[in-house]
């Protein structure tokens, strides 16, 4: 008997049953991994011809809504990428703390940084003294910072050496970035005025009169735009004496043109970022002081472990809660911190033709966004049985409410910028960042 031959041998079959297995793997795996947001094509050309800044948002209460450990964290940030030269800080703040000069003034000599003044009142002086450049929108206003009430209340003598002490730091950070020290001083100390003259065709400053009156064209005192027991400048004054420039809008957009550069590019939103975090750390961190030192009162109970008195065993899970919430806050704060240091918004970026964000490296990028989505997942579940343990305690869970609507922002901007690449969030999908009063 004859046996047709057949047409395809075992080896060829199994060669094309494993080829299909490849393809079917490829679909899946396609399926299952969506494409990259981001691409590093092109980056480096558009970053030659353009000058990449970095925003700093400084509105609200100075050390709450913009902690200064954000603030130092952004300028970090921005001072560690070659592309980024440059950083704009949008003032707008009347009260907070002052901002030290370990913050900012360590950046000196990696950034050249420009403040734009929409209201820089009391303690939001600070960050203008520490700026190259100073520009003022029309109604800003600027000054006004009473140094008494910083320092502890003593005798005359001991208040006025301590005030004297921070107008001279502020001085010297004004003088070390060309801006006149006598206006430093009359903005923090009431015991200075500040007169101003035209000499050899120069605006000079002074917090005492010149000796040679006669030679002083045009001799005045500098007053106070608003009444205040040291001095507040307006656009105009502050213009007129050289202390700062006009800018037609709180735009940081505008400063490109004021500084001549062109292609002026905002690097990324850290800054905004970099500030959500912070105030979730900073609103934690009483919280976790006072539990932590209501801790440290509660002794352990000696007694048998095995007891069944109902007091004990309830008075050692007190205990063993309250330890718990403190661990959990811990680890809340050492997650959040950690951010500021791999948080894919400190990538310098531009937005793509098609859609995607142009990144210098997009395995850094990858590599960044996992490690924050550990970070922030650890501090999302962490702060979700903190708040559990915390009503255990018979704390009011009312008020971590706010606490954890911004950690739902901080969580919502990372999944925008994984699902649509840093440029395409913050452009189409991210909410504004205004007031409630203006976004409803």
């Amino acid at each position: 008997m004859t046996h047709t031959r057949p047409t395809c041998s075992f080896q060829h079959a199994t060669r094309l049953t494993a080829a299909l297995a490849l393809l079917l793997a490829a679909c899946f795996s396609a399926q299952a991994q969506p494409q990259s947001p981001v691409t590093g094509e092109g980056f480096e050309a558009l970053a030659a011809e353009s000058t990449l800044y970095c925003p700093v948002p400084m509105a609200g209460t100075l050390g709450i809504d913009c902690p200064p450990e954000a603030i130092h964290a952004t300028l970090n940030s921005a001072a560690k990428n070659p592309h980024i030269k440059h950083a704009v800080f949008m003032v707008d703040s009347e009260y907070g703390l002052p901002i030290e000069n370990d913050h900012i003034g360590s950046f000196a000599n990696d950034l050249e940084i420009t403040a734009v003044v929409k209201m820089g009142l009391a303690s939001a002086i600070f960050p203008a003294f520490f700026a190259d450049h100073i520009y003022m929108t029309d109604s800003a206003l600027i000054g006004g910072m009473a140094l008494t009430a910083l320092v502890s209340r003593g005798n005359r003598e001991v208040t006025a050496k301590q005030v004297g002490i921070y107008s001279s730091t502020l001085a010297s950070a004004a003088q070390s970035r060309k801006h006149e020290p006598a206006v430093a001083y009359a903005m923090t100390d009431r015991s200075k005025a500040l007169f101003a003259w035209q000499a050899s065709g120069k605006t000079m400053l002074s917090n005492d009169k010149p000796q040679d009156t006669d030679s002083a064209e045009g001799l005045w005192q500098v007053k106070s735009a608003l009444p205040s027991t040291t001095l507040i400048l307006d656009q105009e004054t502050a213009v007129k004496i050289g202390f700062a420039k006009a800018i037609e809008d709180f735009d940081h957009a505008l400063v490109g043109k004021k500084l001549g550069k062109d292609r002026w590019h905002p690097a990324n939103q850290f800054g905004r970022v970099a500030n959500e975090i912070g105030e979730v750390i900073g609103e934690l961190e009483p919280l976790r002081e006072a539990i932590r030192e209501f801790d440290k009162q509660i002794p352990d109970i000696k007694a048998d472990r095995n007891s069944r008195n109902t007091e004990v065993q309830g008075y050692r899970q007190f205990k063993r809660n309250l330890d718990q919430a403190v661990d959990e806050l811990d680890l809340i704060n050492t997650s959040l911190a950690k951010l500021y240091e791999i948080h894919p918004e400190r990538h310098a970026y531009f937005p793509g033709p098609d859609g995607k964000t142009i990144v210098a490296d997009p395995g850094l990028w990858a590599k960044d966004l996992a490690a924050t989505r550990g970070a922030l997942g650890r501090a999302s579940g962490q702060l979700r049985r903190f708040t559990d343990g915390f009503r255990k305690l018979g704390g009011d869970a009312e008020l971590l409410h706010e606490v954890n609507g911004k950690m739902d922002d901080i969580n919502g901007h990372l999944r925008g910028i994984q699902r649509y690449g840093n440029a395409a969030y913050w452009a189409e999908h991210a909410k504004p960042d205004l007031p409630d009063d203006i976004y409803g």
